[in-house]
C-alpha cells in the first residue's frame, strides 16, 4: 500500500512542476514578483495550480485543431474549457502526463 502511493506520488511529481512552470509564466505574477510581492505572486501561483489540476481531473479528452494553436478541453456532453495553446504549453504537457486521451 505505501509504495503504490509513493509511487503515485513520484508520478506526480512532474506533472506538478509543470504546472508551476505554468504558473510563473503569467505576466500578472511575474509583475507581482517585481514589485517584491513574492508571497502574493505564490499564492496566487497556488490557486492557478489547483484551478489546473481540478480541470485535468475532471478532464475526458483534449483536442487540438490542426492550426495546433487552441485546445478545446472536453468534460462532458456540453461542458468544455478552451484556449491558447503554444508549442511549448505546460497545461497541455501535464495533461498528456495524465493519460487524458487526445485528439489531433
Amino acid at each position: 500500500m505505501v509504495g503504490a502511493v509513493l509511487r503515485q506520488q513520484s508520478e506526480n511529481i512532474p506533472c506538478n512542476s509543470l504546472l508551476n512552470k505554468d504558473a510563473k509564466a503569467w505576466w500578472y505574477h511575474k509583475l507581482l514578483r517585481k514589485r517584491d510581492q513574492a508571497d502574493t505572486a505564490r499564492l496566487a501561483e497556488r490557486r492557478n495550480i489547483r484551478e489546473s489540476v481540478r480541470y485535468l481531473r475532471q478532464a475526458l479528452s483534449v483536442t487540438i485543431p490542426a492550426d495546433r494553436k487552441t485546445f478545446v478541453m472536453s468534460f462532458g456532453k456540453f461542458h468544455t474549457l478552451s484556449g491558447y495553446a503554444p508549442d511549448d504549453n505546460s497545461f497541455i504537457a501535464a495533461a498528456r502526463l495524465c493519460g487524458i486521451p487526445f485528439t489531433e
